[in-house]
């Protein structure tokens, strides 16, 4: 019982998952992130104020961001298998074999996949519009897929 917890079933496919149903996480995950971001951010210049120009506060503030993201993505992959976004799309992150998630392999598709991907200007995430497999090039980094939970 407990190795059908860290697999799939082999009907379970990347294949299931549509980008529109991908979108949606995001959407969502970007919701529930923006606030906690807008929040840290406008803390963080009331407090660490004393920066001599406004490009070098917005850029701390676009770095707090980032961080924000990514533990926020980061936790919710390596110990639940998905962000809040991806649970609530019936959405789950596993290695391309349908295992678990480690937090090496999070930590490469978040930090190094992710940071790649928006490099090539987004194209790294187009691709699972049009790669036969679905996966975008954080994902081709890291060895994981996006599946569905559930329908």
């Amino acid at each position: 019982m407990a190795s059908e917890a860290n697999t799939l079933s082999e009907t379970q496919t990347v294949r299931d998952v549509t980008a529109p149903r991908r979108l949606a996480a995001w959407l969502i995950d970007h919701f529930i992130i923006a606030p906690l971001v807008i929040m840290l951010t406008v803390a963080w210049f009331e407090l660490y104020s004393f920066a001599p120009t406004l490009w070098y506060e917005i850029s701390r503030g676009l770095m707090l961001a980032y961080v924000v993201v990514i533990l926020y993505m980061t936790i919710g992959i390596w110990l639940f298998g998905a962000s809040i976004g991806k649970e609530i799309m019936g959405l789950r992150v596993v290695t391309v074999d349908g295992k678990r998630v480690g937090l090496g392999k999070t930590l490469l598709r978040e930090v190094v996949g992710k940071f790649l991907c928006q490099a090539t200007l987004f194209v790294g995430f187009a691709a699972t519009l049009w790669r036969p497999d679905n996966r975008g090039l954080h994902e081709t980094i890291s060895g994981t897929k996006v599946t569905c939970r559930r329908d």
